[in-house]
């Protein structure tokens, strides 16, 4: 219990320093990328479960980026008794098209009862707000750093 309660603590305080400025990539910077993995690293070492975030980027040619990033815990395989890894997809569309910009997340895991897009609902957290320049960096943040906690609570032995 005191180790859930030390995480959550960390977690928060790490939500709090978070840079609210993007850089290589339309959502993290290198050094919050950094805070992540040892944000990410920690909740680990904690639980035994392996935690992450991939980030799919499609900007319909608009130049602005496109590819892939990703972030997991450095501990895999034995260390491990699972693993949970929030997948979250933008697609950006030209101006000149009919089609709307889309946001897209979800929860893949190899846990019984893992947390789900519907527990970051739950906590006022939304794909649709990675669309916002404004919020999606603390937007997803905010979801990928909420994963250890909403695991605790709803995997039993965690």
């Amino acid at each position: 219990m005191r180790a859930r309660l030390l995480l959550t603590t960390a977690l928060l305080l790490l939500l709090a320093a978070a840079p609210s400025h993007a850089a290589t990539n339309p959502v993290f910077d290198d050094e919050t990328a950094a805070d992540i993995q040892a944000a990410l690293d920690e909740a680990t070492a904690v639980q035994g479960v392996c935690y992450g975030v991939r980030l799919e980027v499609d900007d319909g040619e608009t130049g602005t980026f496109t590819g892939s990033f990703e972030v997991l815990s450095a501990a895999t395989g034995p260390a491990c008794r699972g693993s949970v890894v929030l997948q979250a997809s933008l697609t950006y569309t030209s101006e000149f098209s009919e089609l709307e910009d889309s946001a897209f997340w979800s929860v893949v895991s190899d846990l019984p009862g893992a947390p789900t897009p519907t527990d970051l609902r739950r906590l006022g957290l939304s794909a649709g707000a990675l669309l916002d320049d404004g919020k999606s960096e603390q937007t997803l943040l905010n979801a990928v750093l909420a994963l250890p906690a909403l695991t605790a609570e709803r995997v039993p032995g965690v």
